[in-house]
C-alpha cells in the first residue's frame, strides 16, 4: 500500500478550508489569502482538521492571527460570532486527544477530507 504524505494532506486541507470560506478572508472578506491552523501544525491531533483548525485568512489577517496566538484567535472568532462556544470548546477536545501521527493516521484524515470534498461538489 502506497503511502499517504503528510504534503497531500496539508494540500487538500488547503483546498477545503478555503472551500468552506468561499476563498475569502473570513475576517475582513478580502479574495485573497491561504489557510491558518488555528492550533499549530505541530499539534499533530488537529492538524489535518479543516473543520475546527482551519480558517482561510488573507496575507495581513494570517500575520495578526499569527502574534494573536490559538486562545486569542478563538476568543476573537467566538466574540465576534464567527464561531460559536461549542465549537471553540470541541476544538479545545480535539486538540488535546492523544493521537498516532503515523500513515495510518495520515490515511484517514485524507479520506475524510476528500469525503468532504466529495459532499460540498
Amino acid at each position: 500500500m502506497k503511502k499517504t504524505s503528510d504534503e497531500i494532506c496539508l494540500g487538500i486541507f488547503r483546498v477545503v478550508v478555503s472551500d468552506q470560506a468561499g476563498g475569502r478572508c473570513e475576517v475582513c472578506g478580502a479574495q485573497e489569502g491561504d489557510p491558518h491552523h488555528i492550533y499549530s501544525r505541530e499539534n499533530k491531533s488537529v492538524r489535518y482538521d479543516a473543520q475546527y483548525n482551519g480558517i482561510w485568512l488573507c496575507n495581513a489577517h494570517h500575520r495578526w492571527a499569527e502574534k494573536l496566538g490559538a486562545k486569542g484567535l478563538i476568543l476573537f472568532l467566538v466574540n465576534t460570532r464567527k464561531r460559536t462556544d461549542e465549537w471553540a470548546a470541541e476544538l479545545t477536545r480535539r486538540k488535546n486527544k492523544i493521537v498516532k501521527f503515523n500513515d495510518a493516521f495520515r490515511a484517514e484524515w485524507k479520506a475524510r477530507l476528500l469525503d468532504h470534498l466529495r459532499e460540498v461538489a
